[in-house]
């Protein structure tokens, strides 16, 4: 499941958004769930609609000037996460594995930060009783998005992609740096971070 959280500033948006889900989990996903092993969702954010979406793709201004915290796609909300997976699980009362979680940001102190929050989201969740199998990060490396191309970066690893030669060398960033800590400890600390110069971890560019 593609998951999200809508919050409706119109009466007549916010009911096609109740009958769009509860059509979905009624006609569709009641029917298949039964014969599922797990569940499997996907979380990045809020989207507040008024009535059309407020993103920073195409309300850029509109979002900031409602001093909401955002990447450089959508509103920041990881509550989303804990309150869709503890929905599913009531509903369906399958294990779960989160298939996608990230933002998209080239400020890799806010992508650590995102990444400390999903992260307490997580032990929120096993701490609650849901069987959370796993959770994957989005993404490894920079990736194309279908609509809007490579100027969006969610990667742990960065791709020379953009301009009129892209070498498409690869470099890990400090929030791969991060992520790498957190493997290797098998936790954090809310404290942790990774020196702007790289230097908490001796792996620094690969080529292509």
């Amino acid at each position: 499941l593609n998951t999200v959280v809508f919050e409706s500033e119109s009466i007549f948006t916010g009911g096609i958004s109740r009958w769009a889900g509860s059509w979905f989990n009624e006609k569709v996903a009641d029917a298949f769930a039964p014969h599922c092993d797990f569940q499997g969702m996907s979380y990045y954010a809020k989207i507040r609609l008024t009535p059309m979406p407020l993103t920073m793709i195409d309300t850029p201004d509109k979002l900031k000037a409602r001093n909401l915290p955002h990447d450089d796609m959508w509103e920041y909300y990881p509550e989303g996460m804990y309150e869709h997976a503890t929905r599913l699980t009531k509903r369906f009362g399958k294990p779960l594995l989160i298939t996608e979680s990230g933002c998209t940001t080239r400020d890799c102190d806010f992508r650590i930060a995102a990444m400390k929050d999903y992260f307490h989201v997580l032990r929120r969740l096993l701490d609650d009783g849901v069987d959370v199998w796993g959770m994957f990060h989005w993404s490894t490396i920079s990736n194309t998005e279908w609509n809007l191309g490579n100027r969006l970066k969610f990667g742990l690893v960065d791709v020379d992609n953009e301009g009129a030669q892209p070498t498409y060398d690869r470099t890990l960033l400090r929030s791969g740096e991060f992520y790498h800590l957190v493997k290797e400890k098998g936790g954090f600390n809310d404290a942790d971070t990774v020196p702007v110069d790289g230097s908490a971890d001796p792996i620094k560019q690969a080529k292509k």
